[in-house]
């Protein structure tokens, strides 16, 4: 009689798979990344990963979504922590500019490969379009109850502030790889945080 197998041990399989992919695509690109080079990286067989994943292209939406889930995770955790609006946009700030090393910049550069990809992926970009979404739903809640509870001005517009926000981070991640060149991530961290609070929140706003 076979073993049993069980869920966890499925999952471990797969995140296996998505550990293999990811390194190769940030290291050799998405297209230039075989399956049969996931298959060695990983140590199993055809057979075994077209268990989990139908091709590259599901291994590439795998790797992608797996990232999302823990971004969001962190979002939405922060938001239900205890503070003020402002703090926990600092702390968003925090995670996301506190770990920009080496690694993130592998990460960013497949991150953008993923975005140029996705223009011949219908379904990549449809779930990225969502995540984009979802994302910028964590920020625009934040500054809404921000302006609610008298923190932040009630005249601006939450789901603006937030497109932007998102957008100097999309911004300094593009230049980041591909000038290749340094940045003092806390600098621009702590002008960031502060150019955007000293706009939004009533005192400071009050206080200039």
């Amino acid at each position: 009689m076979a073993p049993k197998v069980t869920q966890e041990y499925k999952e471990a399989v797969r995140d296996s798979f998505l550990d293999s992919a990811e390194k190769l695509f940030q290291r050799k690109g998405y297209y230039e990344t075989s399956i049969d080079d996931v298959i060695q990286a990983s140590g199993t067989s055809k057979g075994a990963i077209y268990g989990y994943f139908e091709s590259k292209e599901a291994l590439l939406e795998g790797v992608q979504e797996r990232e999302y889930v823990r971004n969001l995770g962190y979002g939405k955790s922060i938001l239900s922590s205890q503070g003020s609006m402002a703090s926990k946009l600092e702390k968003l700030a925090d995670i996301y500019f506190g770990s920009q090393d080496l690694l993130a910049r592998q990460r960013c550069r497949l991150n953008l490969e993923l975005s140029a990809a996705s223009l011949h992926m219908k379904p990549i970009q449809n779930k990225l379009k969502n995540q984009y979404g979802q994302l910028q739903g964590v920020l625009t809640f934040l500054l809404k109850e921000g302006i609610k509870n008298g923190e932040f001005r009630k005249e601006i517009n939450a789901d603006s502030i937030a497109s932007l926000m998102m957008a100097v981070v999309d911004g300094l991640a593009l230049r980041w790889v591909i000038t290749d060149g340094d940045l003092d991530w806390k600098r621009i961290k702590d002008a960031l945080v502060d150019l955007t609070l000293r706009g939004i929140s009533v005192d400071r706003h009050h206080s200039r």
